[in-house]
């Protein structure tokens, strides 16, 4: 009975793997798709005529999505004290911009920051974390060990120079 277990649970973990590996696969070739018609748009010229995605996010959009990540994260919402929008930073010779929000969340605890970074990082939205400082309070509640933390979130935009 015992190797039948050990089979069936192998049996399930690699299923788990195989359908994970497939999702990731699918999600690699759109994103092949996508970026070879960007390239085909952009050394055509149609890049102006809009037939490029724009990946803008609007601040009530961008804070809505953050506070859905931390929720799932388990994070209370009144931890999130700052969502604050920063101005684009042109990328150096290119027309990119770099879009940055500085997110400050107060006494979460590690598991649920994690959670919460890693729901970023891996959604369908552009987000990425350029930069994370965490500190701990002075003062603790309870047992439990809770952080402030300092994310800077960045997402790139396609915006030609005027000329």
């Amino acid at each position: 009975i015992l190797m039948v277990f050990a089979a069936l649970l192998a049996s399930w973990w690699s299923y788990q793997h195989l359908e994970q590996a497939k999702a990731n696969t699918q999600q690699a070739v759109d994103d092949l798709h996508f970026s070879q018609s960007a390239i085909k748009a952009i050394a055509t010229g149609d890049a102006k005529s809009g037939q490029i995605q724009d990946n803008t996010i609007n601040a009530r959009s961008l804070a809505g999505k953050i506070q859905s990540f931390a929720r799932a994260a388990q994070i209370k919402e009144n931890s999130i004290t700052r969502i604050q929008p920063i101005r684009p930073v042109r990328i150096e010779k290119t027309d990119y911009q770099e879009v940055q929000t500085r997110v400050t969340l107060r006494s979460v605890n590690l598991p649920s920051l994690t959670k919460f970074l890693y729901n970023l990082e891996t959604s369908e939205q552009p987000l990425h974390v350029k930069n994370l400082r965490i500190n701990q309070p002075s003062q603790q509640m309870g047992n439990q060990e809770l952080w402030h933390a300092e994310i800077v979130l960045t997402y790139l935009v396609y915006a030609p120079k005027e000329s």
